[in-house]
């Protein structure tokens, strides 16, 4: 029912919680008065912002290996979790640490790059915590890939 019928019929016709939200509007307005698509500029930019505050996040593996670089996860205390090797990048020039004893090398992720690996793969469709180590577990490897749980 539109706001400009609903606010000037009695009350009688709605139920109690109805005219609660009525009284509520009526507070603020009572002037309710129609525009036309092509005049009315809010709600015709409003859809807009949120297609536009939609953002990829976008891994950078070259940025990736300089941290790699930095500090490897490939000390003494995890040698015997991962098999560390340089593999080439295949889109750019460069290398990856990557552990090579999957089919498909994936790559060793630093920690500085934990999150926002996490946030690349979990925001496509927010799946559950299962579905999200699944998914993170068949793409990159970190030394404590426990912590996705939290």
């Amino acid at each position: 029912m539109p706001l400009t019928y609903a606010l000037h019929t009695k009350s009688d016709r709605h139920s109690p919680r109805g005219c609660r939200h009525l009284d509520c509007i009526a507070h603020f307005t009572t002037d309710f008065r129609h525009i036309k698509g092509e005049s009315n500029y809010v709600v015709d930019a409003l859809p807009r912002i949120l297609v536009n505050a939609v953002a990829l996040l976008v891994l950078d593996l070259p940025a990736m290996a300089v941290a790699q670089a930095r500090g490897s996860p490939c000390t003494e205390q995890h040698s015997t979790t991962f098999q560390c090797q340089e593999v080439a990048l295949a889109t750019r020039s460069g290398t990856n640490l990557c552990d090579t004893s999957a089919r498909l090398p994936p790559p060793i992720v630093p920690s500085a790059y934990c999150r926002l690996m996490f946030d690349a793969l979990y925001l496509l469709s927010h799946t559950g915590i299962a579905a999200t180590i699944r998914l993170m577990a068949a793409r990159y490897v970190w030394p404590s890939m426990d912590d996705v749980r939290m």
